[in-house]
């Protein structure tokens, strides 16, 4: 995704959308964003058009009759799209014997549609209306754009229908303005570095996870602390330079994550942690399921419910269904823990602090094992190698794990630089969590600091980044889900 062809496409779209009028400017935008989807898929796009009128006229249907009337229809809704959705991300990988799925090609639909962020958002639209959060309008074009809006195709923020529409479709006609483009710039410049520099590093750690044979047990604990950073990096990367190309067409995208790693329990790491999926989580599946109203035994319950909602989401194997249910447990003792400790408010130490995110590293790292396993015994597998030595001993086993970290593959002793911007990189998140600091912010830094950042920033994208033995980023890894 990160191509010449794409920035080009950000500028023609940004001269047409500043040159017509206010009116016409979302319009533009919707236009964008077909156009977007039909180059990623185009039977995928016009499922998402159909899907889109299917949509308005269930919510017409039931916006407009009783409510004994309104909860079948809407139930029915649901089950259709889930249904639709189900048979596109799952069974048309799976038809390549079915002459009939065969001919229409069913697998280039997944890729758009699937179990993906059109499905959450549809879910999302309807259920609005159904609720009242959001009122029925009849405006096709407005919903497409809210379902194809390109800076958020990929992958999200999840936006909701009403809050969204209110930020595209304005009164007056928006106008390219200094803080519009400076946030787009640092957001840009932000994200380019993650996915160019510190996921390209760490992504190269990521084969060792489908391959623990051979691998020293340092290696192996390393290479799963380097997933950790790469899916933050690669995931938070990717939002980051969406956000910044959405802020030039002066609309504002929701934080999809705040500091996740740095978070003082997994309860916070969720609200912190692809923020606007968490959000959606809770709205549409927990809170109607009763949250926490109906004692500590439905409570724990409906949290299982999320994370299995949440593990099918991304896709249909034991490996996932554990991560989903590590999540849950991980939840459900934290909540026990919290009762005890409610009393203690007041912001804890720094050592408090850092032991803390530490914590809350460390199980997130160890459930992104599953989550990152094709298989279950892939995982088992990786854990036990762990444990073994391959028949050296410790000490020997330890020397030998340090000289292939720094060694891997080709990047000899730039491996050290690349560690130490990592290092640099989550020293500054720290800070920005815990003080509140930004190098960008324009109360916190001169001038003269803020542009010396943005040039070394750029220097090293560049040099270790798109030139150096950073990794392809032509796509993001959260653009399959």
């Amino acid at each position: 995704m990160i191509s010449g062809a794409f920035f080009i496409f950000v500028i023609a779209v940004f001269i047409v959308y500043y040159v017509v009028p206010g009116r016409a400017q979302p319009y533009v935008l919707t236009a964008a964003g077909l156009l977007f989807c039909a180059v990623l898929s185009p039977f995928g796009t016009a499922a998402v058009l159909i899907e889109a009128l299917i949509a308005l006229l269930f919510a017409r249907s039931y916006s407009r009759g009783g409510a004994a009337r309104k909860r079948p229809v809407f139930a029915l809704c649901i089950l259709f799209f889930i249904c639709a959705a189900a048979a596109i991300k799952y069974l048309a990988p799976a038809s390549d014997g079915l002459s009939l799925i065969q001919t229409f090609d069913l697998s280039r639909l997944s890729y758009v549609v699937g179990a993906s962020y059109f499905l959450l958002r549809l879910i999302s639209y309807v259920a609005d209306i159904f609720t009242g959060r959001a009122e029925y309008e009849g405006n096709y074009l407005k919903l497409v754009l809210y379902l194809c809006y390109f800076p958020a195709v990929i992958e999200g923020p999840i936006e909701r229908y009403a809050a969204f529409t209110a930020k595209t479709f304005t009164a007056e006609k928006k106008r390219v303005t200094y803080d519009n483009v400076r946030n787009a710039g640092q957001c840009v410049l932000k994200g380019l570095f993650k996915v160019c520099v510190i996921a390209g590093y760490s992504g190269e750690y990521v084969a060792n996870l489908a391959d623990a044979d051979g691998k020293t047990p340092l290696l192996l604990i390393y290479s799963l602390v380097m997933y950790s950073v790469y899916i933050y990096a690669d995931f938070s990367g990717g939002i980051d330079l969406f956000r910044g190309v959405s802020y030039l067409f002066g609309i504002e995208l929701s934080e999809n994550f705040r500091t996740p790693y740095f978070s003082q329990s997994m309860r916070e790491f969720w609200q912190r942690w692809h923020a606007t999926f968490g959000a959606w989580l809770r709205d549409y599946i927990y809170i109607p399921l009763g949250g926490n109203r109906r004692g500590a035994l439905r409570k724990a319950l409906n949290i299982t419910a999320v994370f299995v909602v949440s593990a099918l989401w991304h896709g249909v194997t034991p490996a996932f269904l554990v991560w989903g249910l590590l999540h849950a447990l991980y939840r459900i003792v934290g909540a026990a823990i919290r009762k005890k400790d409610a009393a203690e408010k007041k912001r804890p130490c720094l050592a408090v602090y850092l032991l803390k995110s530490v914590r809350t590293f460390a199980l997130a790292t160890f459930a992104w094992l599953f989550f990152a396993s094709a298989t279950l015994g892939d995982a088992l597998g990786y854990i036990k190698a762990i444990f073994t030595y391959g028949g050296q001993s410790f000490a020997g086993a330890v020397k030998t794990g340090l000289y292939e970290i720094f060694s891997f593959e080709s990047l000899n002793a730039a491996g050290v630089v690349y560690f130490a911007l990592i290092v640099v990189y989550f020293l500054l998140e720290m800070l920005s969590d815990r003080y509140g600091f930004s190098f960008f912010s324009r109360e916190r830094t001169r001038l003269g600091v803020r542009w010396a950042v943005y040039a070394l920033t750029i220097a090293v994208v560049v040099a270790m980044g798109f030139y150096g033995s950073g990794y392809d980023a032509a796509g993001f890894l959260y653009g399959g889900f």
